[in-house]
């Protein structure tokens, strides 16, 4: 299995720099990541596209055809170039995965959608910070669109790691 994430370190002011400096990124990617989605809801799905396009540059630096055919373990291995970015970069990289995803289905490429929501999949599990902290993460309802999108593609160890996320035990689904 992938593993994301600088962990262990201690809190320095360069690291809360870096740490805020991330915030900002994943918050302004969402932003973006919005509009981009509610243009695709207009159903001006070119622009959606050139939307999604840009955001792979801007967020990851990588061109939309290179993050969606290179394998898994090869983005990892550059994502991890920055340890204390890859969590980030991962969660990215699977949100965007999982918007390609959902423009392929509107436009009934469903082989394309599947695949892209199976590598969403990949990369929202490879952003988890920790296992324990998966009940608080803000992406659980990226994480099962994506699931759906793709779970008849997944073997049994992952179809239960997947649904212990996304309904922990004691908790009420919303």
């Amino acid at each position: 299995m992938w593993v994301c994430g600088g962990r262990g370190k201690g809190f320095s002011r360069a690291s809360v720099i870096q740490r805020d400096f991330i915030l900002r990124l994943i918050e302004e990617f969402f932003m973006f990541l919005a509009k981009a989605l509610g243009t695709f809801q207009k159903k001006d799905i070119p622009r959606a596209e050139a939307s999604i396009d840009l955001a792979y540059r801007r967020f990851l630096g990588l061109s939309a055809e290179f993050a969606e055919r290179t394998s898994i373990d090869s983005l990892l291995a550059l994502f991890r170039v920055d340890p204390d970015r890859s969590a980030s970069q991962c969660l990215i990289a699977a949100e965007l995965m999982r918007a390609r995803g959902m423009i392929r289905r509107e436009q009934g490429t469903d082989e394309q959608a599947e695949r892209l929501f199976l590598r969403a999949v990949a990369f929202y599990l490879e952003s988890l910070p920790l296992p324990s902290q998966a009940e608080t993460l803000a992406y659980q309802p990226g994480l099962r669109e994506a699931y759906e999108g793709c779970k008849n593609r997944l073997g049994p160890d992952e179809i239960a790691r997947i649904t212990a996320l996304l309904d922990p035990p004691g908790q009420e689904r919303s």
